[in-house]
């Protein structure tokens, strides 16, 4: 229906739109196709006219057409983080990363790469076998909604991680919270379960104990 020049800029504008973080989704592309027919006297189905947008079949061949784009699951990015994420601050990021390189001739097992994450109490249940025509089928778990966990977690350039530190939700730290956790897990607790400035400070002090950071053999 469009021209393969016509298609290409359909295909441009939707990966400029993917990377600055504003993706476009089934339906939005669907109209935009639409209008651009329109505007350009593209002849079309008159489905499109009585949806205001292209057909799902259309789609679904332009996509087969054009293998640099798929549909995806976007991650939740905020605006903060999205905006700090620019030209100025990479290329800081990476002179003091070569200026770290040049000075100390890191090898990739003291290169460490620190992240959180949240882990729910409550796991989601899996399929399970049960009567057919069941209008509810319960599965017992320990909280219908889960509270989060905050995991510190910390792993080198060849893949190997150190135990990470746990924050709980809960008022003071008790030890039987790390009941079964691997050796080593650094346990610590405030009524918000979330990282606090304190917290980071023990984190790395957690993590110097155990890839024995110092002046001589630095991370």
């Amino acid at each position: 229906m469009f021209s393969e020049a016509e298609e290409l800029v359909l295909t441009e504008y939707m990966l400029k739109a993917s990377r600055i973080g504003f993706p476009l989704d089934s339906k939005t592309i669907r109209k935009l196709s639409y209008q651009l027919a329109e505007k350009n006297n593209i002849s079309f189905p008159p489905s499109w006219t009585v949806n205001g947008m292209a057909g799902e079949d259309w789609l679904s061949g332009f996509l087969k057409r054009h293998e640099c784009i798929s549909r995806r699951t976007p991650e939740a990015t905020s605006l903060a983080r999205a905006t700090a994420f620019n030209k100025t601050n990479v290329e800081a990021f990476f002179e003091k990363l070569q200026d770290l390189y040049s000075r100390y001739s890191f090898l990739p097992e003291r290169v460490y790469n620190l992240d959180e994450t949240g882990l729910t109490t409550s796991q989601e249940p899996q399929k399970v076998v049960a009567e057919v025509g069941a209008k509810q089928v319960a599965q017992v778990v320990s909280h219908e909604r889960g509270e989060t966990v905050t995991m510190c977690g910390f792993i080198d350039a060849i893949g190997n991680a150190l135990p990470p530190v746990l924050i709980f939700p809960r008022k003071n730290f008790k030890s039987n919270m790390l009941h079964n956790a691997q050796p080593g897990v650094k346990g610590l607790a405030n009524q918000s379960g979330w990282m606090t400035g304190d917290f980071f400070l023990e984190s790395h002090q957690h993590f110097v104990r155990h890839n024995c950071s110092s002046k001589e053999y630095p991370t």
